[in-house]
């Protein structure tokens, strides 16, 4: 098992002077994590606006987020302070444990922090159901 990490430096660069440049070293920084059989995927990249993108592949199941959270990926992204896109487009499954990890996300990022961007439509139907499509924004990342 990994954990999601980040250079220290580069987090510090950031946050003394936030400009695309540091936010893109901050990001290149980050490691990426997953399970040993490779079951899901999360990687980083810089969007717009230092919007910090999440892009999760696989079934976001109950062992995916058991994971996401061994790995620390609520905590570095409470850290990194930017805002935060979950970009769904290679989900196939989201179960109630990565629920909860979208909402402790929005939660800590605050108003207009947190999106989620491509979900396929079992997965928008998932996230209807579960009150959380308001933080489904229209396009992609």
């Amino acid at each position: 098992m990994s954990s999601v990490n980040y250079c220290p430096e580069s987090h510090a660069a950031w946050l003394k002077e936030p400009t695309p440049a540091t936010f893109e070293r901050l990001v290149a920084s980050m490691h990426t994590c997953q399970t040993p059989d490779q079951d899901f995927l999360v990687t980083f990249a810089a969007g717009p606006e230092a919007a910090l993108i999440c892009r999760f592949r696989g079934k976001m199941g109950s062992n995916a987020a058991l994971e996401l959270e061994a790995c620390r990926l609520v905590e570095v992204l409470k850290e990194v302070g930017a805002s935060v896109v979950f970009d769904l487009k290679e989900v196939s499954f989201i179960s109630s444990a990565f629920l909860r990890i979208c909402l402790v996300t929005a939660k800590l990022k605050g108003e207009g922090k947190f999106h989620l961007v491509n979900p396929s439509s079992e997965c928008h139907k998932v996230l209807n159901i579960a009150g959380l499509d308001k933080w489904v924004a229209r396009g992609g990342a």
